[in-house]
């Protein structure tokens, strides 16, 4: 019975070829590793990057702390916010609630008024409410 893998060339190596090859690999892996130039390159760049980070850091806490809420006014928010939204005031209801206004759509906004709405009741420290779908300033009581 004749198997055949029999029929196959088989390449026989000597000890001093395997010892090439191996040479032929470290001096390829050398070359590709850092040297120690690019290693103090890289550990300045890293120590860079490092400051940079810290400094951006920084900035958006000053950023995200900063108030972009207007004051209250010395008028009642609801009055001022009727007048901001002129005829559209209509379609929502607005009742205090202890120290807070609620503010409820009287009918479907559509996206450009809800916008609009929603822009205004920002400016003052208001949010939408999702759950109870009513705009919320609180502190306007």
């Amino acid at each position: 019975m004749i198997s055949w893998w029999a029929d196959l060339p088989v390449e026989v190596l000597t000890s001093e070829d395997v010892e090439r090859m191996i040479e032929e690999k470290i001096r390829k892996a050398i070359e590709t590793l850092p040297t120690q130039q690019t290693c103090t390159e890289i550990s300045a760049e890293i120590s860079k990057l490092r400051t940079e980070i810290s400094e951006m850091a920084k900035r958006i806490e000053n950023l995200s702390t900063a108030t972009t809420v207007k004051p209250l006014p010395s008028r009642p928010v609801d009055e001022v916010l009727r007048e901001e939204l002129g005829q559209l005031a209509e379609a929502l209801e607005m009742k205090r609630q202890g120290d807070q206004l609620v503010i409820r759509p009287l009918r479907y906004l559509g996206m450009r008024d809800f916008r609009l709405v929603s822009d205004a009741v920002r400016r003052y420290g208001g949010f939408w409410h999702r759950t109870n779908r009513v705009f919320i300033v609180k502190g306007s009581g």
